[in-house]
């Protein structure tokens, strides 16, 4: 995937699990694992842990060539998930945050910074003219929205690029073959993929790095009967088209003789927009069986079938 001056995978680990001294060890020898797969593009952020995913990922990334390292970090993130409304994007709060990841993560420049929420009741172009603050200083390569909507996207880059500036080059949201919605994950900030952001980043050929592509585990846990259990609420099991998508998943699966969750990074990376997946991983061999999906590309019609059950 091209961003901007980046190129990065299309498979992208998220080292959100990062900041447990507990799993430490675990983390370590997954990153190790991904690397050797021939990827080099980790996702993170200051808001992950208080800070902990970066002191790791800043530990774990000592001795190694930072110039073959992709490094996503996000910033501006609310400092409490209870006042998610309370957004923190002003130049002072987003610089804070973004020296505070520079010294965890032991680098001179963070290579795609993502404005980690959006506040619509300023115009974009003030977080765009922060952002590139940072750009012209050497601290970021380049800039992302996450969590912003579509049209917010494209009115920042609509004065980012009348104005010689550096515009938003990928955005983060929320995509699976599960849906959900903001009033169920709890979260008002929170944007989802639905038709009109898909039909924007279609049209526009826009980066788009989805992450909770494997719906927090919910397909697996639905066919191994265990709880499923998410910190805050239910994104999930409330909507009855998820228990219809994980029978049509299993079908599949099991004719193509492909794990779910590997199948559930191809769907994302199989659509018809210009995407990549955010994996996130507690063992070496979760990491592994998802992996396969990169290499798999879903037909039209396997699209279709998982989504709305025709043939």
């Amino acid at each position: 995937m091209k961003a901007g001056s980046l190129i990065l995978d299309e498979f992208v680990l998220g080292a959100g699990n990062l900041g447990d001294p507990a799993t430490k060890k675990e983390c370590f020898e997954i990153t190790d694992t991904y690397l050797d797969m021939g990827y080099k593009t980790l996702d993170v952020a200051r808001s992950y842990k208080d800070g902990a995913c970066e002191e790791f990922l800043g530990e774990y990334l000592k001795g190694k060539d930072r110039g073959k390292i992709n490094i996503i970090s996000k910033g501006g993130f609310p400092l409490s998930r209870k006042e998610m409304y309370k957004t923190r994007l002003s130049e002072k709060e987003l610089r804070k945050d973004l020296e505070e990841s520079l010294k965890a993560l032991n680098t001179d420049y963070i290579d795609l910074y993502f404005l980690h929420r959006d506040d619509v009741l300023f115009p974009p172009e003030e977080f765009i003219e922060t952002a590139n603050k940072f750009v012209r200083e050497g601290k970021v390569r380049e800039i992302g929205a996450s969590n912003w909507t579509a049209g917010r996207i494209g009115e920042a880059n609509k004065y980012a690029l009348a104005n010689g500036l550096k515009p938003f080059v990928a955005s983060e949201i929320n995509f699976s073959l599960a849906v959900t919605t903001p009033a169920l994950t709890g979260d008002i900030t929170h944007i989802v993929m639905n038709d009109v952001e898909y039909d924007w980043y279609r049209e526009e050929n826009f980066p788009v790095i989805a992450y909770s592509v494997q719906a927090k585990g919910f397909f697996s846990k639905v066919f191994s009967k265990k709880p499923i259990k998410e910190s805050g609420r239910l994104s999930y099991p409330p909507l009855k088209e998820n228990y219809r998508r994980a029978e049509r998943l299993k079908t599949l699966s099991e004719e193509k003789n492909v794990p779910i969750p590997a199948l559930l990074i191809s769907y994302v990376l199989s659509k018809d927009i210009n995407s990549a997946a955010i994996g996130g991983f507690s063992t070496k061999a979760q990491l592994i069986e998802s992996e396969q999906g990169a290499h798999i590309k879903l037909s039209n019609k396997e699209i279709e079938f998982l989504e709305k059950g025709t043939v």
